[in-house]
């Protein structure tokens, strides 16, 4: 399996990420120009400089200035998941994308209202603090979160070193404000999850799509089949996405091989992945696949390409509705950006951004009886599978 980009990017492209959320781990940065020099080299930029640094009360040093030119340069794209990373954000960044962090373990998205929680890490620092997916963090240290504040600089408030405390404060899916202070932590996202269910059926839930996640997946279906299991519940709820070569990795545990996973269609081209040669090794196996309103991008993928090529049914909730893709560059010096250079389409063509994925059964229900009514449906559908 290659790692995709697409060629219309900068040669020093890492990847096509497809998340539809940001692990609140890191430090962001925002912009597009490098070097200390572009900020004289553009129209009307070395003048502002000059009235800065000639009647500002306080004058930042040229590293901050230059800096700030980049933020806005990227900020003038209009694009909600564009960043420029400094060296030290970038290198944590990319430790992300390994699922390794230092944070509080949320994924979020940002809103009017202040930055939406889609989903809590197991075991973080989140999760042991009692947050929750569908809550929002509307001030973090004193600091209300406004709508015109850019991204990254409402991740800059919550980021911080190992062993340091942030306080939020917290709007509950009940409306009511609560304060948390939580000390920030090291910790890795387990890539899968696995809880044996009754008659035979497995839950396997996916965490994210970050490198590694198709070879986690299959590992942990080959061990949920070494105790019995006969199907499975592929839990993406809340799975905010990840790189693309991991969702066309687990695709190719299912489906044939050359099988349309997904069309990618930038400016300038339009590329069709398939999965490979090999065939699959669960390409019988009975399973649903579990969904909710902040499954995004990477998961919309693999649950729209399962559901046209019919072979599983995708049970839960419409999905959020990403249909975009960033492209991840190294630029120099260390530091890099992310920006959107694409839209992607389902095997059937369809465009989900901000529409989602419909799912072949509707259930709302609390976490525990949705993932239940997965598992009975599964085997409502496949009683062969399941009988004694």
């Amino acid at each position: 399996m290659n790692n995709q980009s697409l060629p219309t990017a900068p040669r020093r492209t890492l990847s096509l990420l497809l998340g539809g959320a940001l692990v609140l781990t890191i430090g962001l940065g925002s912009g597009f120009l490098a070097g200390r020099q572009s900020v004289a080299a553009v129209d009307g930029l070395s003048e502002i400089e000059h009235v800065i640094r000639d009647q500002a009360l306080a004058v930042p040093d040229n590293q901050t200035i230059n800096d700030g030119a980049l933020r806005g340069a990227v900020a003038s794209l209009d694009d909600q998941y564009a960043s420029w990373y400094s060296a030290d954000e970038f290198a944590r960044f990319s430790s992300q994308l390994d699922g390794k962090f230092v944070g509080i373990g949320v994924f979020l998205e940002r809103t009017e209202v202040g930055m939406l929680i889609t989903g809590v890490i197991p075991n973080s620092p989140a999760e042991t603090a009692g947050l929750k997916a569908g809550e929002y963090i509307v001030a973090v240290n004193g600091t209300r979160l406004r709508s015109t504040m850019p991204f990254e600089e409402m991740v800059g408030l919550i980021t911080g070193e190992e062993g340091t405390e942030v306080s939020l404060l917290i709007t509950t899916t009940a409306g009511e404000e609560k304060p948390y202070t939580i000390t920030r932590a090291k910790f890795d996202l387990p890539l899968t999850q696995t809880q044996m269910l009754d008659n035979g059926v497995a839950s396997i839930r996916l965490h994210e799509f970050s490198r590694g996640a198709a070879d986690s997946l299959k590992t942990a279906i080959t061990e949920a089949k070494s105790q019995g299991a006969k199907g499975i519940v592929l839990d993406l709820r809340s799975n905010p996405g990840g790189l693309l070569e991991e969702s066309i990795g687990v695709m190719e545990l299912f489906v044939a091989p050359h099988s349309r996973v997904v069309t990618i269609e930038s400016r300038h081209d339009h590329q069709d992945m398939d999965t490979g040669d090999a065939e699959p090794p669960f390409g019988d196996l009975p399973f649903v696949v579990l969904v909710n309103e902040y499954s995004a991008s990477a998961s919309e993928i693999v649950s729209a390409a399962l559901q046209d090529h019919g072979r599983a049914k995708i049970v839960g909730h419409q999905t959020f509705g990403k249909g975009v893709v960033q492209s991840v560059v190294n630029l120099q010096g260390g530091t890099g950006m992310k920006l959107t250079t694409a839209r992607y389409l389902t095997p059937n063509g369809e465009n989900i951004n901000e529409i989602g994925v419909t799912p072949d059964v509707a259930i709302s229900a609390s976490p525990e009886r949705v993932l239940q009514e997965a598992a009975n449906y599964l085997i409502e559908t496949k009683p062969e599978a399941f009988a004694n």
